[in-house]
């Protein structure tokens, strides 16, 4: 089925490009990324082995463009080779395999539930997995009030740093690095321009049932976002029908004594009646020291689908469907960021995030800094460090007698060309 749709697509997108003499040239693009990182765990972690030296672990993404305009069309075909090996890997699948409501998100991403099947495994081991697939392949029209776009995409919306409430499509790991492009996913989307700089989106996106394979109504995701402001304040209105429930969310957004405040909350009706609410509220400043420019937040971040007094063992199923999706990333109630970027030097910049655990004071500090090596080459590299006590979600979750699984305290270096 692959093939037949990446051909159909492929022939559709590039006789599109090439019917007019008005069109754009072809631009081509890409990249290549390696991660090397090592990760410390603590002798009672199931994710280290007997007698094993730290964890080390390989990434490589590849992701080659080709994008396009003519009149007001555009096209854009992204294509990417995406691999993964390391003792960190070999870990997870032997747990998803041994430990009961051991929760393993996928390794890479595949389109079993999405409409249209565009990757493949080329090679899936006990230490390593490679796919290749078309993460964007998409056409649009845009005109003056009106943007239609159909095919594999993105679209991000909300007003989190580091948790993304509306944002319910894909979104980043908070702890995530590289944020350069999300995962693309097959939808209808389409945004209808106002005179008053207001704006209505719209987005369908049909999803395959996992056990079926067929498209299902109760696993898409309908949803209108209304972007308008009022004298200083801007806001989102979310209507949607995301996995057969209803979701109501809201955005709100600021000026206060030179800092800009930020506030989302989506509430979701649940099945059994009851209602699932997650919010953020943050505080972003810029100022300059020492001739530096330099960027603080501090971000809270609430989901009442999560554990309290360190209660992972009889996690509610809701958050577990919405973390096996990739939508929640974390297990507690109630988090505190605080983040801090400073700019060195022109291509040098450092990033620090410190999340603490409200509910079980647990805490996960991250430090990596951003090198413009060359005007193609960018170097990347840090820590993530994790602090708690025996049971807490970042000091090791207990799931035996002597026996816990934690996030352990990892380093990694990474190095990105661009082409």
């Amino acid at each position: 089925m692959m093939k037949g749709v990446i051909n159909s697509g492929l022939l559709l997108l590039f006789g599109l490009g090439s019917l007019t003499s008005y069109a754009d040239p072809w631009q081509f693009s890409g990249h290549i990324k390696y991660q090397l990182s090592r990760t410390d765990y603590d002798n009672n972690d199931l994710f280290r082995k007997p007698g094993d030296s730290p964890a080390i672990d390989h990434e490589i993404d590849l992701r080659l463009k080709a994008e396009k305009r003519w009149r007001k069309w555009d096209t854009q075909i992204h294509y990417q080779l995406l691999a993964v090996a390391g003792d960190t890997i070999e870990a997870r699948r032997t747990l998803a395999a041994t430990l009961p409501g051991f929760i393993n998100r996928p390794l890479l991403p595949g389109d079993d539930q999405r409409w249209f099947d565009l990757t493949k495994v080329t090679h899936d081991g006990q230490s390593s997995m490679a796919v290749h697939r078309f993460d964007r392949l998409s056409i649009g029209y845009s005109a003056e009030q009106w943007v239609f776009r159909i095919g594999r995409q993105t679209i991000s919306w909300g007003n989190g740093l580091l948790f993304q409430p509306l944002d319910v499509f894909n979104p980043f790991s908070p702890t995530a690095v590289d944020k350069e492009f999300k995962t693309g996913d097959d939808m209808l989307y389409t945004q209808r321009l106002f005179d008053n700089g207001s704006d209505l989106q719209m987005v369908l996106i049909p999803r395959r049932d996992p056990l079926t394979g067929n498209i299902d109504s109760k696993q898409g995701s309908l949803a209108l976002k209304y972007h308008g402001s009022a004298k200083d304040i801007e806001f989102d209105i979310l209507l949607a029908r995301h996995f057969d429930q209803p979701l109501l969310g809201l955005g709100f957004s600021g000026d206060i004594a030179g800092a800009v405040w930020r506030f989302d909350i989506n509430v979701t009706e649940l099945n059994n009646g009851d209602t699932a609410n997650i919010a953020i509220f943050n505080l972003e400043r810029s100022w300059t020291i020492k001739n530096r420019n330099t960027r603080g937040f501090i971000e809270f971040y609430r989901n009442n689908l999560g554990a309290r007094h360190k209660r992972y063992n009889t996690l509610d199923p809701e958050l577990v469907a919405r973390i096996q999706r990739g939508e929640v990333f974390t297990l507690a109630r109630d988090y505190l960021v605080l983040g801090m970027q400073v700019e060195w030097k022109p291509r040098l910049n450092s990033f620090t995030h410190w999340i603490h655990n409200l509910n079980d004071d647990s805490n996960l500090l991250q430090i990596y800094l951003n090198f413009d090596w060359q005007q193609n080459l960018l170097l990347q590299g840090g820590v993530t460090l994790t602090h708690g006590d025996r049971g807490s979600e970042y000091g090791g979750i207990i799931v035996g007698p002597n026996s816990v699984v934690g996030t352990g305290d990892t380093a990694f270096l990474r190095l990105s060309f661009y082409f």
